[in-house]
């Protein structure tokens, strides 16, 4: 009994062992040397390393992808690693788009230093602004009348010169020129004269109906008169000549007068700027400009003064739109490089848009005025930084970013208009971009991408992976220590006590269940202090407290604990079954983590098992159920392998053992049950009942090796809460894998019910070294073939050599 006492000794664990605090305020005063420590980006020097070589690197395809969990950080760093870059990629410009006299449907793209564009923009529109009042006004010159009304005098002399010789020709010929009236005004006919009065052909007719004129005559007069009617013909065609030349003429006067006014200014402009497709928007702006005159000039032709100037200011307008410059770009006034951040990457505010209008009515037309850029353009020559399910969830966009980056050209296009809604086919001009790419994302889609998009690595050349854990040392605690302290500062919250530092860190420790590293989830340890700010005013302390950290740690577990509540209520009222002391022979209490979206936490799940005589072997009740995973049928297999190490060496395994997590009714993963299945077999086969007050985790090799578990910190607190519930025998406790020693953060609660005897933790290296806590008695030691007698193994051993006997037997 001594040597089972001994070796409960050996595997339990002391206090000293678990108290994560010691080695905290050790690292704490050792940290003190590294004070001097400027802020900065903690514990991320791998990402931080492949980032600088994205960003330094200015060759193609050097875009970014950054791998890891919000709320590590990974935003932050970028933004913070980028203040660094001052000098931009590439030499800035500002962008305009004008429009294309040539080729309406293209607007021209004009590129100028920076500063020069909103300059240019502002020079045309003083322009433009300037002919609505201007061009008008010249009309009304004194000398524009006089010219005009010279040409206008010169035509009316030149009409009625012809008109007066054609008439003196009729009357020799004892013909008049007469004016008829009609419904659309007065016409030109051609009368006979007799004597002084004219006499048109009707009246002749009527002449010969009372035989006042001979047949012979009438016809002889009629072929004349309509002879003279040809002629006229030509007489109205030579004076409508006369009038379209004046016309012509009256509209190069215009044009003179108008051109005179701003050739000066449009050549100045042309001389100022020296760039080639400004010359040529000037031009055309004087070629349109001069072939529209008429639009200024104010003619009533319908009758309605109002009606016809409102007609008139539009026209003019819509004229003077095409005049205008976009300016898409301006980056005057911006000397360091361009760092934008899209939060919002529609397929307009990354790609720009052009700007449709949704009134149909709208008598404005779509032009280059109505071109938008967006978050590309405003990153060229720096950087641009999105988050990758943003945009992978429209495929369009990714798409369309995949060919930017590639070809290095922005398409402005209208994707996102309404159909069929004033469409437009209006194509700019590509832009010329050098964008470099940051990608906030995770592990997963980054995987995904590298598999199905045979584009995404040639593009995204540099992968920089954030860590959720950093080293747990004196240097990285006095950078946590300089982050707290910050993050205090700076929203302005509570100041907070050297103790209250050390719960902070102490959780920082609990996020990754390891003694030997700190989280890197920075968001995560600023909101603790906002929250513990809050109730330490709450608890109207001065300053933020330790139990101020940990009342708020609490009630971060309690507002997410209605699940938890409802198991451990369940358990409590015997609705869940699960013993806490007594032994029973096949049942053990295994410890599971139940994980949920937003928490997770250990409940005791009863494992029971019986075994008979048969040639199945292991019988996994739950995956005949379907309803467990791979990860679990595989621990069961191996349960087989341990048997056939231990007790197959010379005999057939004739054993039929079914194995059953008791009321589980959703599906289970994981091989943490392992060594809690494999102690209730050995306890079924040897009939030798387990010890209740002790729950069991952890995994095994086929060797039986224990391995270490995931979730240790929640599975050793929701059993400890379970047996506190019930009272304390002073027997109760866990077995856990000895390499999961380093992972445990215990609270203060339980670390003192430890030192008080009332609770324990066991950690052990292979199976045989928890039979002694579990069932009072030795695993036992191979002497030859068998093992030692009234051990564990010999017993199972004489069980599984009688179930062999019974096969033969019943063979």
């Amino acid at each position: 009994m001594s040597d089972i006492n001994n070796k409960y000794e050996s595997c339990e664990l002391k206090p000293e062992e678990i108290i994560v605090k010691t080695k905290i305020k050790r690292l704490i005063e050792e940290s003190e040397k590294f004070t001097t420590i400027s802020p900065g980006i903690i514990g991320q020097e791998r990402a931080i390393e492949s980032l600088k070589l994205g960003i330094f690197i200015d060759s193609p395809g050097y875009n970014i992808f950054v791998c890891g969990i919000s709320g590590s950080g990974r935003t932050s760093t970028v933004k913070d690693l980028l203040k660094s870059v001052k000098k931009p990629r590439k030499k800035l410009l500002d962008r305009c788009y004008v429009h294309n006299f040539k080729n309406t449907d293209i607007p021209a793209l004009i590129e100028l230093p920076v500063g020069m564009g909103n300059k240019f923009k502002k020079e045309i529109d003083s322009f433009v602004n300037s002919l609505k009042d201007k061009i008008p006004k010249l009309f009304y010159r004194t000398e524009y009348s006089r010219e005009r009304n010279k040409l206008r005098r010169k035509a009316e002399k030149k009409q009625a010169s012809r008109v007066d010789e054609f008439s003196k020709k009729l009357r020799k010929e004892g013909f008049i020129l007469t004016e008829v009236e009609t419904p659309t005004g007065n016409i030109p006919q051609i009368a006979f004269l007799q004597g002084k009065k004219p006499v048109d052909l009707n009246t002749l007719a009527k002449y010969v109906d009372s035989g006042k004129l001979k047949e012979e005559e009438f016809r002889m007069l009629a072929d004349k008169i309509r002879q003279k009617e040809q002629e006229l013909d030509e007489v109205v065609k030579e004076m409508r000549r006369i009038s379209k030349d004046l016309e012509e003429q009256s509209r190069n006067l215009d044009r003179s007068v108008v051109e005179k006014d701003i050739e000066n200014y449009i050549e100045e402009l042309s001389s100022r700027y020296k760039n080639e497709k400004i010359n040529d928007f000037l031009k055309g702006i004087k070629s349109d400009l001069l072939d529209n005159i008429s639009v200024f000039k104010d003619e009533v032709v319908t009758g309605n003064p109002e009606e016809e100037a409102e007609e008139r200011n539009q026209k003019i307008n819509e004229l003077l739109s095409k005049y205008r410059v976009n300016l898409i770009l301006d980056n005057s006034g911006s000397e360091e490089c361009p760092v934008v951040h899209e939060t919002m990457p529609t397929f307009g505010r990354l790609f720009g848009t052009i700007d449709v209008l949704q009134d149909v009515n709208q008598r404005t037309p779509v032009n280059h005025m109505s071109i938008k850029g967006g978050s590309l353009l405003r990153a060229d020559g720096g950087f641009l930084i999105l988050n990758a399910h943003d945009i992978i969830q429209e495929p369009l966009i990714w798409r369309m970013l995949k060919r930017t980056l590639k070809n290095r050209k922005l398409e402005i296009q209208n994707i996102e208009g309404p159909i069929n809604v004033n469409p437009t086919s209006l194509k700019p001009e590509p832009i010329s971009v050098d964008v470099k790419t940051i990608i906030i994302g995770d592990e997963d889609l980054y995987q995904i991408l590298c598999e199905y998009d045979p584009d995404f690595r040639k593009i995204f050349k540099i992968k920089a992976e954030f860590d959720l854990e950093m080293e747990l040392n004196a240097e990285n605690v006095s950078k946590y220590k300089n982050f707290i302290l910050r993050t205090i500062k700076e929203e302005n919250l509570k100041k907070i006590e050297n103790d209250a530092i050390i719960e902070v860190i102490r959780y920082s420790v609990s996020r990754v269940s390891d003694t030997y590293k700190l989280t890197t989830l920075f968001s995560d340890i600023a909101d603790l202090l906002r929250e513990a700010s809050f109730i330490s005013e709450l608890n109207h302390n001065n300053e933020i407290r330790a139990s101020d950290i940990i009342e708020t740690v609490k009630k971060r577990e309690s507002r997410h604990s209605l699940v938890k509540d409802n198991i451990e209520k369940a358990i409590e009222e015997d609705v869940v079954i699960i013993e806490t002391d007594g032994y029973r022979t096949g049942v053990i209490n295994g410890l599971t983590v139940y994980e949920l979206a937003d928490v997770s936490f250990g409940k005791p799940s009863r494992i029971t098992v019986n075994v008979a005589v048969g040639k199945e072997g292991i019988i996994n009740i739950e995956r005949q159920s379907f309803l467990s995973g791979p990860i679990f049928n595989k621990s069961v297999l191996i349960l087989s392998g341990y048997l056939q190490e231990m007790f197959g060496y010379d005999i057939p395994l004739s054993v039929n053992a079914s194995i059953c997590f008791e009321q589980s009714y959703g599906g289970i993963e994981g091989d943490s049950a392992s060594i809690a299945e494999v102690y209730a077999l050995l306890s079924a086969l040897a009939e030798v009942p387990v010890f209740q007050g002790i729950a069991v985790t952890g995994s095994m090799t086929q060797k039986g090796e224990v391995q270490p578990v995931g979730g240790i910190n929640e599975k050793i607190e929701g059993f400890y809460e379970l047996v506190k519930n019930r009272g304390f025998t002073g027997r109760q406790g866990v077995i856990i894998p000895k390499k999961n020693i380093r992972h445990l953060v215990l609270s203060d609660e339980i670390i003192e019910s430890i030192k008080k005897g009332e609770f324990h933790i066991y950690a052990i290296e292979r199976v045989e070294e928890g039979i002694p806590v579990l069932m009072n008695i030795d695993a036992g030691t191979k002497e030859g073939n068998d093992y030692t007698k009234d051990s564990l193994f010999g017993k199972v051993r004489e069980k599984l050599i009688f179930f062999s006997r019974i096969m033969r037997e019943f063979k």
